[in-house]
């Protein structure tokens, strides 16, 4: 019971993450433990050039274990590749920072692995989402 109050089968301490770029310039935060068929939220923020288009690049198993319900604030555009997933175009604010929240379905079983990058920065991601 202690371990599911802390978030080791779904939301808590144990399963919130963030994860940030050696050189700070993307930040993700996520659920590292989910249950199929439930919602969470991933919140990526990244830091560039003020103005600019910031292209946010989703890859790995992410998009095989959930599917995104919604991506706020809308991306100015979206596109999808064979090899790399998916891929955000944001334009960055006047201070050079810009952040998008998905919203994401669990709909797999197991351990999926997964890259979130911006240009030269790059995370990895862990879930596992449990039936």
């Amino acid at each position: 019971m202690v371990l599911t109050l802390l978030g080791a089968f779904s939301r808590g301490p144990l399963s919130s993450a963030t994860a940030v770029s050696p050189n700070g310039n993307l930040t993700v935060e996520y659920e590292r433990f989910l249950r199929n068929g439930a919602t969470f939220t991933m919140v990526i923020s990244v830091r560039g050039n003020p103005g600019e288009m910031q292209r946010i690049d989703l890859s790995g198993e992410m998009l095989e274990g959930t599917t995104i319900e919604n991506i706020q604030p809308s991306p100015d555009q979206v596109s999808t590749h064979r090899r790399t997933g998916l891929s955000l175009d944001i334009r960055s604010d006047a201070e050079g920072y810009a952040r998008v929240h998905l919203s994401l379905r669990a709909d797999g079983v197991g351990p999926y692995r997964s890259q979130v990058s911006n240009g030269s920065s790059k995370v990895d991601l862990a879930q596992f989402i449990y039936p």
